[in-house]
C-alpha cells in the first residue's frame, strides 16, 4: 500500500500535517499575542495617528522622568545646606520636569531621592517627600 505513495506525495502531505500541527500550537499558546496584534493593527487603521501620540507621550514622560533622576544627584544635594533648602530644590527641580503620573514613577522617584539622601547623610525622611509630591 505505501508503495503506491511516492516522495512527493508524501511531503507534500508531511508539510500540510506539520503546518497544520505548529497552527494549533501558535493558536493555543499565542492567542492573547496574536489577538493584541490583529487588534493593534485594526486600531492603529481607525485612530490613525492618535495610538502613535499616546506611544510618543508615554516615550516622552520616561524621558522626563529619567532626565530629573540625572539631575538629582550629589551635586544637588551638596549645593543645599539645609533640609528646607534641599526640599526647595527639589521643588524647582520638580516643577522644571513636571511630577511623573503614574505611582510607579513616584515610587521610582521617591526611592531614589532616598537613596541619594542616605548616601549624602542628609535627614531627609519620606513625610518630608511625600509633602514634596502633595504641593
Amino acid at each position: 500500500m505505501l508503495e503506491n505513495v511516492s516522495w512527493g506525495v508524501f511531503l507534500k502531505l508531511l508539510g500540510i500535517v506539520l503546518t497544520c500541527y505548529y497552527g494549533v500550537v501558535v493558536f493555543r499558546y499565542f492567542r492573547s499575542d496574536i489577538s493584541g496584534f490583529l487588534l493593534k493593527g485594526k486600531r492603529m487603521g481607525l485612530l490613525g495617528n492618535q495610538g502613535k501620540n499616546r506611544a510618543e507621550s508615554k516615550r516622552s514622560s520616561i524621558d522626563k522622568l529619567y532626565a530629573l533622576l540625572d539631575e538629582i544627584d550629589p551635586e544637588l544635594m551638596a549645593n543645599a545646606e539645609t533640609k528646607a533648602e534641599l526640599i526647595q530644590l527639589l521643588r524647582q527641580k520638580v516643577r522644571h520636569y513636571g511630577l511623573p503620573d503614574s505611582n510607579t514613577a513616584r515610587k521610582i522617584l521617591l526611592n531614589h531621592l532616598l537613596l541619594v539622601a542616605k548616601a549624602e547623610q542628609v535627614d531627609l525622611g519620606e513625610e518630608d517627600l511625600l509633602a514634596l509630591f502633595n504641593t
